[in-house]
């Protein structure tokens, strides 16, 4: 064997600063252009993907990127969230490609490329042995697909090219031993970029620990004069901390039932979600985009057994460390690595997605760097003492290729299922099959592709595991109101809705629809519809919702018409606003004019408003002047829906009047054509044409 790989075989970190950064080969490049083109292959079946699930939160529907606010607000306001630079990227790729979900989807996978390579420098400048099969490794975990397929998940790729960064520029800085010797120019840019991770992602203000580990790493100690260098570090990390904290009780609301764990019941979580990410590492199958929630047992000592495992086995590594063997050193900074980047995130601190599950898989994207290099250079180090034997070494080789390809096959396979929200919810529920989350998103994705029948069985399911989801039961309420026959059961939802939250505004509005709809039950819907008014004096759909109820009462036209009036004044662009408050008017004949007027708006609003045109015609045929307006108007309707029976009988009655006889049967024909039970086209068209109509079927 020759004594370079001699050399290899040990784990000697101090190598790094004396022999400086290890040389970049031509073989290196190959390397990095192989392990940068099966990333791309790896994450090839999100180029046709869809943006999921919150994206429209982050990016799609964000005010500063989408909306009225812009750049200034990104960074001066709470839309900043927590991420600003994050949304800063999202901004700018917005101007520029506007929201094309190819070009986002690709940033993200090239910044995974990135943070692979840059691991793999670092790795190199450490002197850690297998530094690129650690990397591979890193790189191509499907452990690591939510944070690469998932547009929103730009806050841990970006984040994770500049706490890489930091890390790297750190260690330049660090290897001259004397301080006189050092660039300033290296710290200057660790310290933005740790700024510049930290503004990407807060769970990053674990790297003056990272940093911390490393300087460790090299020397086999910290003194005290390296505090003052890390003191920066540090004080940007406790800022941001504090930040988050305030952002996720205050903005995100992390706060109430579901954050409510007591000081043990947060160890006992830690200890658990330590052991399951270093499971998922080990074993990536299966993996979920939302994993089971636990149920926490304070009270039982098997609960506290994971915990103290975890403490014993980090206090056991810390103990043969500090005994300077090089590879119990090793072990013990990947060990503690990977701990403390899940630090922000194993509950001892409220996260929004905790009200889902405690562990995620985007949770561990920078923190499974540690057990992964240390796998890498495991492998690396069992294949160099194997090269002696020809067969074992190809044989050691052969399964890490094997592991490589393994993950890269699971990935591709694990990407897939972002490729929209039905998928992704869908696939979720397959894992995890009593999440709440999934069941009911997917409940909203059926109503509005016009399946509320499906979508009942979703929400109720979702009802079945926390009968307490008050959104969720609200969402049921709308789905039973899209099927008329499940009306009672709508009303009796949304009730219960109001029992638990009696301010929630659109379940009342709901609740007054569904009982419109019941005509045994409009007195009560008139009741509901000004306790929304009331709620909410700008709610202009409840306003123009309750004039249609009232105009139904001769002696409360004129009331409902005000509500009308003042649905429009609040929004002039809600064409229903004006077509509703047009039908109240054009049943005053001193106010036909302001009908008309009302009915155009509509149609300019909304030119395919089908009811709007008929109703403008049954207007205009009043007057034989503008019988032909009306015409116009009826032949418009039927363009835009020519099974329209109604518009069919309409026009017919136009064109009879106007002396078009033959072509007003045809139009009387098609109406019972299409609605053979329809009895005021049978009788038109019977005095048209003097003959009786046999009885309809």
């Amino acid at each position: 064997m020759s004594e370079r790989r001699q050399r290899d075989l040990v784990i000697d970190p101090t190598a790094a600063t004396r022999r400086g950064d290890s040389p970049v080969t031509r073989r290196c490049l190959w390397a990095g252009l192989a392990l940068a083109l099966a990333i791309l292959a790896v994450y090839q079946p999100t180029w046709d993907a869809r943006f999921i699930w919150d994206d429209d939160a982050h990016l799609t529907a964000h005010p500063s990127i989408v909306g009225p606010l812009g750049l200034k607000e990104v960074w001066t306001t709470s839309a900043a969230n927590y991420f600003p630079l994050v949304l800063t990227t999202f901004w700018a790729l917005h101007k520029v490609f506007g929201l094309d979900p190819l070009v986002f989807h690709l940033v993200g996978i090239v910044l995974h490329v990135a943070c692979t390579l840059l691991l793999w420098a670092v790795l190199r400048r450490l002197r850690v042995p297998g530094a690129w099969v650690g990397a591979a490794l890193w790189g191509l975990h499907p452990v690591q697909v939510e944070s690469v397929a998932w547009v929103s998940e730009i806050i841990n790729t970006q984040s994770g090219v500049f706490f890489l960064g930091s890390i790297w520029f750190a260690t330049r800085w660090l290897d001259p031993e004397e301080p006189a010797q050092r660039s300033g120019g290296d710290y200057a840019a660790a310290l933005v970029c740790a700024l510049a991770a930290m503004l990407s992602k807060p769970s990053t203000v674990m790297l003056p620990v990272a940093l911390g580990l490393v300087c460790w790493w090299r020397r086999g100690r910290v003194q005290w004069r390296d505090a003052r260098w890390l003191a920066p570090f540090f004080v940007l990390a406790v800022a941001t901390s504090g930040w988050a904290i305030w952002e996720q009780r205050v903005h995100h609301h992390a706060v109430g039932g579901e954050w409510d764990q007591s000081p043990a019941e947060r160890i006992i979580i830690a200890g658990r979600a330590v052991w399951f990410y270093a499971g998922k590492l080990l074993w990536p199958y299966p993996l979920s985009f939302i994993y089971p929630r636990w149920t926490i047992e304070s009270g039982r000592l098997v609960s506290w057994l994971p915990a103290g495992a975890a403490v014993g086995g980090i206090a056991g590594l810390a103990y043969l460390a500090f005994k300077h063997s090089p590879v119990w050193r090793g072990v013990f900074f990947a060990v503690a690595y990977h701990v403390a980047l899940l630090f922000p995130v194993l509950g001892f601190f409220n996260v929004y997605f905790f009200r889902y599950s405690f562990v995620a898989d985007h949770f561990q994207y920078l923190a499974s760097m540690g057990l992964l290099t240390l796998a890498g250079a495991a492998i690396a180090t069992a294949a160099n003492r194997l090269e002696s034997t020809a067969l074992l070494w190809r044989m050691a080789t052969t399964a890490t290729a094997a592991i490589l390809v393994s993950f890269s096959i699971l990935g591709w396979r694990h990407a897939r299922i972002f490729a929209d929200d039905e998928t992704l919810w869908r696939a979720t529920l397959k894992t995890n099959p009593k999440s709440v989350l999934a069941h009911n998103n997917l409940g909203v994705l059926l109503v509005d592709a016009g399946r509320p029948a499906d979508a009942i069985e979703h929400y109720e399911r979702a009802l079945e595991t926390n009968p307490g989801l008050v959104d969720t039961r609200y969402n049921l309420g709308k789905a039973l109101a899209r099927v008329p026959e499940r009306m009672p059961e709508a009303i009796r939802q949304f009730e219960a809705v109001l029992q638990a939250r009696p301010n929630f505004e659109e379940a009342r509005h709901n609740l007054a629809i569904a009982l419109a709809a019941m005509p045994a039950r409009r007195a009560d819907a008139i009741v509901q519809y000004e306790a929304v008014v009331r709620l909410n004096p700008q709610n202009a759909r409840a306003h123009s919702d309750l004039g249609v109820v009232l105009g139904g009462i001769p002696d409360r036209l004129q009331e409902a018409i005000r509500h009308g009036e003042i649905a429009v004044q609040l929004k002039s662009d809600l064409p229903e606003a004006h077509f509703n408050l047009a039908n109240n008017l054009s049943r005053i004949p001193e106010r036909k004019t302001e009908a008309v007027r009302h009915y155009e708006a509509a149609l300019k609003l909304k030119p395919d408003y089908v009811k709007a045109h008929i109703n403008l015609g049954l207007l205009y045929a009043r007057s034989a002047e503008q019988l032909p307006a009306a015409i116009r108007h009826y032949e418009a309707a039927l363009a835009l829906e020519p099974r329209s029976a109604i518009a069919h009988n309409n026009l017919a009655i136009a064109l009879a009047q106007g002396g078009r006889r033959e072509e007003a049967q045809r139009h009387f024909e098609r109406a019972i054509e299409l609605d053979p039970g329809y009895s005021d086209a049978r009788n038109n068209l019977s005095r048209l044409t003097g003959r009786a109509m046999p009885p309809a079927p």
